[in-house]
């Protein structure tokens, strides 16, 4: 019998070469089931062109046998695949993306309970679009089990209600509004259900108003009050009794602060007439007058009025002003006036002070006064720099006027140069002593000179007199007394105080170690008219004679006692000061006094009475006793008396003896 077939021993390795085959020489007939294994079949010899369509079935593939790397891309089509054919078993993890899924290909009868979970789902994988249509109005919630179910619309005006475990559709609760009006802010009451007007705090859409109390913040963190417009400023507006609603302060969008005014020039700006402004070094407070730190850098007006500034830098505070001129905004140099300096001297007229002098006042180059500090009290142009004098101005001199520390004051005086020589010129030391050209004063004034040749006090009144007035008044509370002394006058040796000239004592007698002198040439005593003079008749020059104890113009035959004189040397019984019985005295004219040496007054003396005294009244007259003494011509004489010369034809003159 014929062969049919070639069995494998008969063919060599690589006898029979794809050359050797004419296409299509090969069919299906001409090889036995399972003839070609896949051990016969190089690497890529049977390609997609060698297979006849729809020849290789499920059966002629044994399973696992074709893999990713034997399937062209797009090789395997829908059409190619039986339904079913593909389980899940078939794909391996991650092996079918979008890219491989024709658009719709996966409904949900193709999708097994719970094979798809949260993380095979992309964000926003599920739209609406893959949803099943839900009835309008229904909404999706979850019921007891756990699944969603669709909660259908409610009645009309009801509202979703919670009972805290599920939702449902419930009638709305009623709100009431209690004092509602228009643009009225509503807030809680408190009561539920219930809202209030408030009538005090309005919005009409621009404004918010608070008609009643106050604006409070309570909250823990910082407040904020802010307008974010650009260039547009923060207002503060108040309404006084009777008036309108005005601007009273406001912030500029620059931060400066206006008081009274709406156009604020510094930080702080008042009634556009004071300012405070500052930088980080300095700060200015003005009147009229402003310093522009942060643009100009300069002094300028805030009017043509005249202005003053306080102006702090550098540790120095300086006061300043300007004269009336100029206008708003201009450029102006203001002229110091004080300062207090960074060692906190205060410096008048000046912007230096002397060393360490707190108060220096400088009005021009002679006038330069210093107060406390080295020189201990208040000098001009001279101070103390803490070794030594010096004079600011070395051409002029100074006068110092020194406060010690134990309670002396000291007036002296510089000469000028740079050196000067300083003297005292009046010293008051701890206890109230006065000493002039002394330190040392002995005397509550103790006034001293060495110079010669020069006089050493003199009181001298260029006033007007009108009454009786003391030029010189030496008083003391002590009663009439030898224990004191009025005034003494000494000498010396030409060293010491050795004698007293004259004593002038507190019991009214006078003492000299020499002659009283006098221009006047008797001695006279005061006697009283027996007529009382009534017609204040000038009596000088007559001689009187004695009607008991009171005078009268002598008569011949009568005792002539003596002339009324018009210049006497010596006056007695002058009751000069005072009633000449106010203090009771002996039979012999002697003060009668006290156990401590005092005088007693006499109760009939009546201090509420003015007393006139003797020379100024016309009923007592002054009787030259001894003396030379002027009489007119033709009057009675003394027997003893002796004519000395005619003076002129109606007056002699006599020695009265």
């Amino acid at each position: 019998m014929a062969r049919t077939t070639i069995p494998a021993e008969l063919v060599a390795t690589n006898a029979i070469q794809g050359t050797l085959i004419a296409d299509n020489a090969i069919t299906a007939v001409h090889i036995a089931t399972n003839a070609i294994s896949g051990t016969l079949v190089a690497d890529n010899a049977i390609t997609s062109t060698h297979i006849a369509q729809n020849n290789v079935t499920a059966t002629q593939i044994a399973q696992n046998t074709i893999t990713v790397t034997q399937m062209a891309d797009s090789a395997i089509e829908t059409a190619k695949i039986n339904n079913d054919a593909v389980t899940q078993a078939k794909i391996a993890d991650d092996a079918v993306g979008p890219d491989q899924l024709a658009a719709n290909a996966v409904v949900t009868g193709s999708i097994a309970n719970g094979t798809i979970i949260e993380a095979d789902m992309g964000d926003n994988a599920i739209t609406l679009a893959k949803m099943a249509s839900l009835a309008r109005g229904k909404i999706i919630v979850g019921d007891s089990a756990g699944d969603p179910s669709a909660l259908a619309i409610g009645s009309n005006g009801t509202v979703l209600s919670s009972d805290g475990t599920d939702v449902s559709w419930a009638a709305a609760a009623g709100t009431t509004i209690n004092n509602n009006a228009d643009n009225r802010v509503i807030t809680g009451s408190g009561t539920a259900n219930t809202l209030n007007g408030e009538s005090s705090l309005q919005f009409d859409g621009t404004n918010l108003t608070l008609a009643d109390g106050d604006f409070l913040y309570t909250g823990g963190g910082g407040f904020d009050i802010k307008h974010e417009t650009a260039a547009q400023p923060i207002k503060f507006h108040t309404k006084p009794s009777g008036g309108s609603t005005t601007e009273r302060m406001r912030i500029d969008a620059s931060g400066n602060v206006g008081i009274g005014t709406s156009s604020p020039v510094a930080p702080l700006t008042i009634n556009d007439k004071a300012t405070f402004s500052f930088n980080s070094s300095d700060f200015a407070l003005g009147h009229q007058l402003y310093y522009d730190g942060a643009g100009n850098d300069r002094w300028e007006r805030l009017s043509g009025n005249a202005g003053s500034a306080i102006y702090q830098t550098a540790g120095n505070v300086l006061f300043y002003r300007t004269a009336a001129g100029g206008s708003t905004g201009d450029a102006v140099t203001p002229t110091e006036s004080m300062r207090i300096d960074s060692a906190g001297s205060l410096i008048i007229g000046s912007t230096t002070a002397s060393v360490n002098h707190p108060l220096v006042v400088h009005q021009n180059t002679t006038n330069q006064h210093h107060v406390g500090g080295l020189s201990g009290g208040l000098t001009n142009n001279t101070y103390y720099t803490g070794s030594a004098w010096a004079n600011r101005n070395t051409g002029a001199g100074g006068a110092i006027f020194q406060l010690g520390t134990d309670g002396t004051f000291a007036l002296r005086r510089a000469t000028s140069g740079s050196s000067p020589t300083v003297n005292y010129s009046m010293y008051i030391d701890g206890s109230g002593k006065v000493g002039v050209g002394t330190t040392s004063p002995t005397h509550q004034l103790d006034v001293q000179i060495t110079a010669t040749n020069t006089p050493t006090a003199r009181f001298l009144n260029k006033g007007s007199v009108t009454g009786y007035t003391n030029i010189v008044a030496v008083d003391t509370y002590q009663s009439n007394s030898v224990n004191h002394q009025y005034l003494v006058l000494s000498s010396g040796n030409g060293s010491a105080i050795s004698d007293n000239e004259f004593n002038f004592r507190g019991d009214g007698q006078a003492y000299a170690d020499g002659s009283w002198n006098g221009g006047g040439a008797d001695y006279a005593e005061y006697f009283e008219w027996a007529d009382g003079n009534s017609s204040s008749q000038d009596r000088v020059g007559y001689s009187v004679s004695l009607v008991n104890n009171k005078i009268k113009i002598a008569e011949s035959g009568e005792t002539v006692i003596g002339v009324i004189s018009g210049n006497p040397a010596v006056v007695g019984d002058n009751s000069w000061n005072s009633w000449k019985d106010k203090y009771q005295k002996d039979d012999y004219g002697r003060y009668i006094r006290n156990s401590d040496g005092h005088r007693i007054s006499n109760p009939d003396y009546d201090d509420t009475l003015e007393y006139v005294k003797r020379e100024d009244r016309k009923e007592w007259d002054i009787v030259g006793l001894m003396g030379k003494l002027r009489i007119k011509k033709g009057q009675q004489t003394g027997t003893n008396w002796i004519k000395m010369r005619d003076i002129s034809a109606t007056v002699e003159e006599w020695l009265v003896r």
